[in-house]
């Protein structure tokens, strides 16, 4: 919608290229195709190491497509949003790093402008406490352990949706879990309550992307996690020739761009009014009016501005993203309902600390004669050959506590290899997240609120209140 509204605007003289990022849209399939959910199912590797996935990868694949795909030998603006901002900036610091001899380089020069969309540049200076937050999250080994556990839910989903028949609306149904608690994070400004026919829409065409291509969207998430990728790109941007975009919805990113500006005064920030993170969704017009203006407009760059920021001027080539973004917080669990089973607390409870302990049981069969259970698995693994047989019981007893000392909550986690999708070492790791994700919330007096009714019907509340502590 964004590219038809910016071609309307546009004199005829501009030519208008969007690039599909590896892992997106229709670009080559990397992990998603049918052989590579039965090999996923039998255990079998698979390798996809030989397509570099990180932030720079994809920006040398853009590149690369705009030189060789596409005979472009000139790029006078690029611009990208999300992924694809973050994937605009690394061009630029590509051609920071002396690629002006390199023929992939030489697309962008000194003049190029720069238009990030909601992007993410790195961890800017400075003592904004919204940013700084934000900062230290993408520093540190939870934010990465963060996205390899979406990563997770998105390849276990995907992997689950190859055993039915679907079509759009069975698609859509079973992911519509992940996509309500992801689109209904604070930064997406309530879309669902203002714009309701655009939400369906959009919710759709994410579901059938990551029906199609699961695997891949949650490989490039693990690989583009920001601890895993270069921190300060923001600061190879001439300020004079970047647009920086947010919507005045979405806190986390009009805080980066208000930054920004008073940083750089000669970097333009513009603030849509009632839009969120989605601005290609929400204001597909006046962001492209925006676009359009800023393309157009003749750019005189200051010696002062020129030596107040690295090397030459760049920016980078069309790069368009459908991966999903992290989100702030989410809102904590509601208060109980007054209708309570007399053993479950009667008040809101708030969680302390979480403890868990692993064991191992050694397994037998035959009153003891043989070592080892069978049975165990899908398809050849239920077969009772002496490969098959599981030898122990490995888990973790997980001991929960409420903040005021009054509730104590004991549990088990033992999936089954060959039965279970997650294998023992990621329930650990999970659960390690978990318990230190606690430590922090207690520290800043934000503890979450378990309803224990709700969590007993095994509908689904458990994953929402886990969902809710990130």
């Amino acid at each position: 919608e964004v590219s038809t509204e910016l071609s309307k605007q546009l004199s005829g003289e501009w030519k208008v290229v969007a690039i599909d990022l590896p892992g997106h849209g229709e670009s080559p399939l990397l992990l998603s195709e049918s052989h590579h959910a039965v090999r996923t199912a039998l255990g079998v590797e698979i390798d996809a190491h030989h397509v570099d996935l990180s932030i720079d990868g994809l920006a040398a694949a853009v590149l690369t497509s705009l030189k060789q795909d596409h005979g472009i030998d000139e790029v006078d603006a690029v611009c990208g949003y999300s992924l694809g901002g973050r994937v605009a900036l690394a061009m630029r610091r590509a051609f920071d790093r002396g690629g002006k001899g390199s023929s992939k380089m030489s697309i962008v020069s000194e003049q190029t402008k720069m238009l990030l969309l909601s992007a993410y540049p790195g961890s800017l200076p400075g003592p904004d406490l919204h940013v700084g937050i934000e900062t230290k999250e993408a520093d540190s080994s939870e934010r990465a352990a963060k996205d390899d556990l979406l990563a997770h839910k998105m390849t276990a989903l995907w992997m689950a949706s190859q055993l039915a028949r679907q079509n759009d609306k069975s698609v859509s149904s079973m992911w519509s879990d992940l996509l309500a608690s992801w689109y209904g994070a604070k930064l997406w400004g309530e879309l669902r309550n203002r714009k309701y026919e655009k939400y369906v829409k959009m919710t759709t065409r994410r579901a059938r992307s990551l029906g199609r291509r699961g695997p891949d969207l949650a490989i490039v998430l693990r690989a583009c996690s920001p601890p895993r990728n270069p921190d300060s790109d923001w600061s190879n941007a001439i300020s004079s020739r970047t647009l920086f975009m947010a919507g005045e919805l979405d806190a986390k990113y009009s805080a980066i761009g208000n930054q920004w500006h008073e940083q750089s005064p000669g970097l333009s920030y513009v603030e849509v009014p009632n839009s969120g993170h989605a601005l290609l969704v929400d204001a597909a017009e006046e962001v492209a009016s925006t676009l359009a203006t800023f393309f157009s407009k003749t750019v005189e760059t200051s010696e002062e501005e020129e030596l107040l920021t690295s090397p030459p001027a760049m920016t980078s080539a069309p790069a368009s993203s459908e991966i999903l973004e992290k989100t702030e917080d989410q809102a904590t669990m509601s208060s109980v309902s007054k209708s309570l089973p007399t053993l479950l607390p009667k008040v809101p409870v708030e969680v302390g600390t979480l403890d868990f302990e692993p064991f191992s049981i050694e397994l037998q069969g035959n009153g003891g004669s043989t070592k080892g259970a069978f049975g165990i698995g899908w398809g050849d693994r239920a077969k009772p050959k002496a490969e098959n047989g599981l030898k122990e019981r490995r888990g973790l007893i997980i001991n929960l506590n409420s903040r005021d000392g009054e509730y104590v909550g004991i549990g088990e986690i033992s999936p089954l290899g060959g039965l279970h999708p997650e294998t023992f070492e990621e329930a650990e790791t999970f659960l390690e997240l978990i318990r230190k994700r606690l430590i922090v919330a207690s520290q800043q007096e934000s503890l979450p609120i378990i309803d224990a009714e709700k969590i007993l019907r095994l509908d689904g509340a458990l994953s929402s209140f886990i969902d809710s502590l990130f």
